[in-house]
């Protein structure tokens, strides 16, 4: 389903106050709708909490068969080394330092571990209890939880990371001011997220591969993410897309999912039991991910 601009709804954007929303699409039972004035696509009404906490157990992060997740995180984000190992050089030479960096949203604490084996002290954050203790039995710093129930305290970070993270949450200006306030002066804030704004977003409309209510909630664009941001204390110095890589297997899970067609099936198969090759790092580059990376001011 599709624009049909005679339902709307004037709740207040949670970007720009915009109201007179048009519904964009309805997928998985799930309303999504469209600000008339920043573009911002999100759901309405939110998602009930149980709801969405239950998307992030074991099976979210080794499995992935309930229609979310992963095959299996650790695995299918070594793909991305490279590319996160590219970030933390572009931080570091902007700080002109490592230095404490929080994740939010560590998952198995995959990026942690790189960002240490780079010199920076770090610690993490993780909604999923199964991941956090997976990450934590490493030996890596993260709490089970939401950076609104942290530790925390007065800490102060020269870096957060929230990879794949605003699109999950209920509240971003809660958790972007949060962010905020847990960094000092000059400090950075890098965020990924799917961009509703691409020619390759707008093309899919409801079919979107990225449009997965209710784990994604919101559906940032490029100006709206940008807004957010310098809404709440930070100047964004830089935006661009990510460049996402994947596991040959986690590619064919996922059109196996979309798609029920015995093809992939088959394939699917042979990549498990082929693992040397369902683990061949693929790069998919849709230009449908933006990154930006923010200076508190």
């Amino acid at each position: 389903m599709t624009n049909t601009p005679e339902e709307k709804i004037d709740s207040p954007c949670v970007v720009c106050g915009g109201k007179g929303h048009s519904l964009y699409a309805v997928k998985a039972g799930h309303k999504v709708w469209k600000c008339g004035s920043c573009g911002t696509l999100f759901l309405f009404p939110l998602p009930r909490p149980s709801e969405t906490e239950a998307i992030y157990g074991k099976e979210y992060f080794a499995g992935a068969r309930e229609g979310f997740g992963y095959v299996d995180y650790d695995a299918d984000k070594e793909a991305m080394r490279s590319v996160f190992e590219r970030y933390l050089r572009d931080f570091e030479r902007i700080l002109g330092k490592t230095g404490r960096l929080l994740d939010i949203g560590a998952a198995t604490g995959y990026f942690m571990k790189i960002a240490e084996e780079k010199g920076w002290k770090t610690r993490g954050v993780e909604i999923s209890p199964y991941a956090a203790e997976l990450g934590s039995s490493r030996g890596l710093d993260i709490e089970t939880g939401t950076i609104h129930g942290t530790t925390f305290g007065q800490e102060s970070f020269d870096m957060v990371t929230m990879w794949d993270v605003v699109e999950h949450v209920p509240d971003p200006i809660l958790d972007i001011d949060k962010a905020c306030s847990l960094l000092r002066p000059g400090g950075l804030l890098a965020i990924n997220t799917p961009d509703s704004g691409s020619r390759f977003a707008k093309f899919r409309g409801s079919r979107w591969h990225l449009m997965v209510p209710p784990e994604h909630i919101f559906y940032f664009n490029r100006e709206s993410l940008r807004m957010l941001l310098e809404k709440n204390g930070f100047e964004v110095i830089e935006v661009g897309c990510i460049g996402k890589r994947f596991t040959a297997e986690y590619i064919v899970q996922m059109l196996s999912r979309q798609q029920n067609i015995g093809l992939w099936k088959t394939s699917l198969n042979f990549l498990k039991r082929h693992p040397s090759v369902g683990r061949f790092p693929i790069r998919l580059n849709f230009r449908d991910n933006m990154y930006l990376l923010a200076k508190k001011k």
